[in-house]
């Protein structure tokens, strides 16, 4: 129901469920998983003895992060309280198993692996207790262009070499003042050329080199689009040199209204830019398709369009039979009234028509067959 305001959360989960769902058994089954997939775990650690329980170990799955938005300024604050450490005191006493008795002990979540692709889910609506509903906050919310996690990681998912920078990579906007009504809008950074793109509905717009809009200093000297295709907003002020003294590049923008956090790992933006690619007819970089996916790709294209062509074919054969049917019915009136203007025939209102097919196999049914041949059986 277009009527209807559905949750954009909500939305992503069953989005990659469904994709999951539809991948399973083919050569790109786990594709949701690699891309978009983290993992983390809550340790808990005993004030008295100081070991870890038995669970600490365990590793949960996780396809976004829920971020606080009231009483936190931007992201990093969000994410270091959503990280902190929880004391369990007084009547919420962990049962150790080493000490074998209730103690004081201190819970924490640690990020055990971070995906390419970092979601990040703002939590705008809440529940109101004074209202007893679910309101929007409408705080403002920093977020960085250029997002370092090294410090919110744990060392061991540092251990393969994978790099903890992401780049801000899509946001999306709900606007609307209240948590029932309102209108999502996505902003999208094309990796290629790093211009971004707002998505509203069937309007497409282009943004520039920030998500809200609006381009970096360039010098007077360049020619628009050379030395700058393809930089984010902070390496293109740096290939500026000292250009746009005294004026700063934004390294973080801030939005009343942005719902969900889009986030790509830098290598994964490198290793998707390198090589093999393609290019548009402005000459941006087209990133090469991974072959697998490719190769599903084109399978799935491949089915559709035969898909496309079987139906074509049996459309043109009914209308065929239609045309057939159409003609043999002109023809019948065409005798009729060429036999009235001789004077020999009967008047067209006196005529009754009926399918032969269809009394033939109405004779058929009815045993007048039987009947005229004698058969009393």
């Amino acid at each position: 129901d277009s009527r209807v305001q559905q949750d954009g959360s909500e939305f992503l989960k069953l989005l990659l469920t469904l994709l999951e769902t539809e991948l399973a058994g083919s050569p790109q089954a786990a594709l949701v998983q690699r891309l978009y997939r983290g993992q983390y775990s809550f340790i808990t650690t005993c004030q008295v003895c100081h070991q870890q329980s038995d669970s600490s170990s365990n590793t949960t799955p996780f396809y976004e992060l829920e971020l606080g938005v009231t009483g936190c300024a931007g992201l990093s604050a969000s994410l270091a309280k959503l990280l902190s450490e929880e004391m369990l005191v007084d009547d919420n006493q962990y049962l150790c198993g080493k000490c074998k008795k209730k103690v004081d002990a201190v819970r924490q979540m640690k990020l055990r692996s971070l995906p390419p692709y970092l979601c990040f889910s703002l939590m705008r609506f809440v529940f109101d207790m004074k209202t007893l509903s679910k309101v929007k906050v409408h705080d403002k919310f920093k977020f960085p262009l250029q997002l370092d996690l090294g410090g919110f990681v744990d060392e061991e998912a540092c251990a393969d070499g994978a790099t903890t920078a992401y780049e801000l990579s899509t946001v999306l906007i709900h606007r609307g003042s209240t948590a029932s009504a309102g209108h999502y809008v996505a902003r999208v950074l094309n990796e290629s050329d790093g211009v971004w793109w707002e998505f509203n509905d069937e309007e497409v717009k282009r943004l520039g080199d920030l998500p809200h809009g609006g381009a970096p200093p360039t010098t007077s000297t360049s020619k628009a689009g050379e030395g700058s295709k393809g930089l984010t907003p902070q390496k293109r002020a740096a290939s500026n040199g000292d250009q746009g003294a005294g004026r700063e590049e934004p390294t973080e923008v801030s939005s009343k209204d942005a719902y969900m956090l889009v986030y790509r790992r830098a290598s994964a933006v490198a290793s998707r830019s390198d090589g093999g690619g393609r290019t548009t007819s402005n000459g941006a970089a087209v990133p090469q398709l991974d072959e697998e996916l490719a190769e599903y790709v084109n399978n799935a294209l491949k089915a559709q369009e035969q898909k496309e062509t079987a139906y074509n074919e049996m459309v043109g054969e009914i209308s065929a039979e239609i045309e057939r049917r159409r003609s043999a019915v002109r023809s019948v009136f065409s005798a009729i009234a060429e036999s009235s203007a001789e004077g020999g025939g009967v008047e067209p209102e006196e005529l009754r028509f009926c399918d032969v097919q269809q009394l033939g196999e109405w004779v058929d049914a009815s045993g007048f067959d039987a009947e005229l041949n004698g058969d009393d059986g």
